[in-house]
């Protein structure tokens, strides 16, 4: 059996779990890489979340002769696709340990590295009076422990609960957050796009008494709603100042993903990083919507 290598800045704890990013040992000169990337960039194929649209976007319209329109397969489907070998690098949220695990037994070595910071968030309809909850309260909620707003301080009035499809990105992460407590799974309505996650909360007839979840850059930034609101966290709410210096505390990374086994998509994803942790890549970066990662 092959072995699972991940490299990123975060930690987890199974056995799927990354290490530290390897030393890059010859680096070339950020000219060489934008030459190589506008030679290169359309041989390869990138896939990845929906959230990791801006990016890969911006990517294209930089090293493209391409300028049209970049789709994702989403978050599983994507990962699906390398592992057939039909995408060459991913650019997505950080994924199952179920999921490494399936990689692995099929022989692929995955190199993940942390390019950007995002925010995991709740939304709510902007009718709703509560305005914050806490990290607990909203796992009782989504465990099904609480049922009724006016236990979080709102209106007499049932909690609906959207959750996400079980392949989605927001999902996976919904899980991580739950942190091993069960996501309730009786009288559930589950969303299949983000897009919809936000017109239902925001509609009058399904989403007054509503909570969904979702990615801060999707919703704010590609998918604005003046119907929809953000809901404050422990305390801190979700904007651009509280994600940049990570008060905020559901802030996530997102990874660009190759496989190790593939020595061209190796090389490729070598000079995309490169390229997103330099100066220029890093402008990039923010001028879709996003954070630097942390270099720490």
């Amino acid at each position: 059996m092959a072995v699972l290598t991940l490299l990123s800045l975060a930690a987890c704890g199974s056995q799927a779990a990354p290490t530290e990013e390897p030393a890059v040992s010859t680096e070339p000169s950020l000219q060489e890489t934008v030459e190589f990337l506008e030679r290169n960039f359309d041989r390869f194929t990138i896939d990845g979340s929906t959230s990791m649209i801006p990016l890969h976007q911006a990517l294209r319209y930089r090293f493209s002769a391409k300028q049209d329109t970049v789709t994702h397969s989403q978050t599983v489907d994507a990962f699906e696709r390398m592992l057939r070998g039909e995408a060459d690098i991913l650019l997505s949220v950080d994924y199952s340990d179920e999921l490494l695990e399936k990689a692995q037994s099929g022989g692929a070595r995955l190199v993940q590295r942390a390019v950007t910071r995002e925010a995991f968030v709740f939304l709510i309809n902007r009718h709703n009076p509560v305005r914050s909850l806490t990290t607990e309260q909203i796992k009782d909620i989504y465990s099904g422990r609480i049922t009724n707003w006016r236990e979080v301080g709102g209106d007499d009035f049932p909690i609906r609960a959207f959750q996400r499809n079980q392949d989605s990105g927001s999902q996976i992460r919904m899980v991580k957050f739950m942190d091993g407590d069960a996501l309730m799974d009786t009288d559930v309505e589950y969303l299949s796009l983000m897009g919809s996650v936000i017109e239902q909360i925001g509609s009058y007839d399904q989403g007054f008494y509503s909570i969904a979840y979702n990615m801060y850059t999707f919703t704010e930034k590609q998918y604005p709603s003046e119907t929809v609101s953000l809901l404050a966290v422990d305390g801190v709410y979700p904007d651009d100042a509280s994600i940049a210096d990570e008060t905020y505390p559901l802030h996530i990374r997102n990874f660009l993903y190759h496989d190790e086994t593939n020595a061209a998509a190796s090389e490729f994803a070598d000079h995309v990083y490169r390229y997103l942790v330099s100066d220029e890549g890093r402008k990039l970066i923010g001028q879709s919507g996003y954070y630097f990662r942390n270099k720490k």
